[in-house]
């Protein structure tokens, strides 16, 4: 979930909500990072499932 999106869940401004994450350690918010990791495991069990069906087929 995108930072913007968080803070107005929280009813904070992101300025705010940006120096609360780093007070807790976190130097950014890692949303394109996590959807990036995301898109990854969707792709390889795409894949896994392709040759699944290839397999059970031959």
């Amino acid at each position: 979930m995108p930072l913007r999106t968080v803070a107005k869940k929280f009813g904070m401004c992101t300025t705010a909500f940006k120096k609360l994450c780093r007070r807790y350690a976190i130097a950014k918010w890692p949303h394109r990072q996590l959807r990036g990791i995301d898109k990854k495991i969707a792709a390889l069990k795409a894949e896994m499932n392709y040759s699944s069906i290839d397999k059970s087929s031959a």
